[in-house]
């Protein structure tokens, strides 16, 4: 048996076990991975855990010595309101299994599967296409847009559209400035922005908690950074970029809706990207976006982005659910129209439920 492993309440078999997520094994393991991403960090995991309060572990294949041979991090979700769960990763725009070859990523899911025949959840979601096996389905709701920043700033500038490269420079002319320094206050600058937009899309913020504990586990122990674009240092724009392995990606993104006229959100891109590039990072993702948002898609597109289907793998007896729904558009017209508080008060306590 391996050491420092959580106690399983069922068996299995002497390769396949149950590792804390901050076993040192498990860092290392992500960070020998060409795929491991910031999703498959413990600091991000524990920024989920302790927000949300759902039990995190990784599932991995281990060899005679205690080695990892491939992983996965799961939380699982218990739920009055969406039941009995569970997701690698919930809140990750993508979490594909990790492992040095096929052959131990086809044995870690097949001791997944098991686990689900034992365990008995409603589902198991992994954000991720994997190979196709029985009891396993797809669902394709998503696409990904990512940048090759190895091509160098000045052909990533020739390949954006010609207004992704006009604006940034009338920007400029405006006066807008950016700031990407680490100030305490930035967390709350993009909170503020984050929220007007939220609630114009009719969408329920994330609890503020969880962008105070992103500042703490992330931001501040290098792994992400804060991007403000200001005119007369009032913020108009902003956006979070994590990283990690030498990749990067735009998280999270706002903008004040009374100055779109501005266009500070294609400034701030343009002051990502290039921070990106600056940092020697060979890769970089806008994150997921619904298949059906095609002014989002447009909007990345235009910075000459690959536009990839992103599909994610569901086992166990419930079907996936393609989204939407008469509840879902009452709740969008509900957030737009009322007060900021309704945003906030919906996301406090839908989120860790939708997890």
């Amino acid at each position: 048996m391996l050491t420092n492993i959580v106690d399983l309440d069922f068996l299995v078999t002497t390769k396949i076990a149950k590792l804390s997520v901050d076993d040192q094994r498990w860092l290392d393991f992500v960070c020998r991975q060409p795929s491991g991403s910031i999703f498959h960090h413990p600091a991000w995991i524990a920024t989920l855990t302790q927000c949300y309060g759902h039990p995190t572990f990784v599932l991995v294949l281990t060899n005679p010595q205690g080695e990892i041979l491939a992983g996965m991090p799961i939380m699982q979700i218990k739920s009055w309101l969406t039941g009995f769960r569970w997701v690698s990763l919930p809140f990750s725009d993508y979490c594909p299994p990790l492992s040095q070859s096929q052959c131990d990523l086809n044995l870690l899911l097949d001791g997944l599967l098991q686990l689900n025949k034992e365990i008995n959840p409603d589902k198991i979601e992994i954000r991720w296409q994997t190979t196709e096996r029985e009891g396993c389905k797809l669902l394709t709701q998503h696409v990904l847009h990512s940048l090759n920043l190895e091509a160098g700033l000045q052909t990533i500038y020739n390949n954006c559209s010609r207004k992704f490269r006009q604006y940034p420079h009338r920007a400029q002319r405006l006066g807008l400035e950016v700031n990407s320094e680490a100030r305490p206050e930035d967390i709350e600058a993009f909170y503020r922005l984050h929220l007007k937009t939220r609630r114009k899309l009719g969408v329920p913020i994330q609890p503020k908690k969880y962008f105070r504990l992103l500042n703490t586990n992330v931001i501040q122990k290098g792994l992400g950074k804060v991007v403000i674009v200001s005119h007369n240092k009032k913020p108009l724009s902003a956006a979070i970029i994590l990283h990690f392995n030498n990749k990067s990606m735009i998280k999270y993104s706002a903008s004040d809706p009374s100055y779109l006229d501005m266009r500070s959100q294609y400034y701030l891109f343009w002051k990502c990207i290039e921070w990106s590039c600056q940092q020697g990072h060979c890769y970089m993702d806008f994150g997921k976006t619904d298949i059906s948002d095609e002014g989002l898609r447009h909007f990345k597109n235009g910075w000459g982005t690959n536009e990839e289907f992103l599909p994610y793998s569901y086992i166990g007896n419930s079907t996936p659910n393609p989204s939407s729904g008469r509840l879902n558009i009452l709740l969008r017209q509900v957030v737009r129209h009322s007060p900021p508080l309704v945003c906030r008060l919906a996301g406090e306590l839908l989120y860790k439920h939708f997890a």
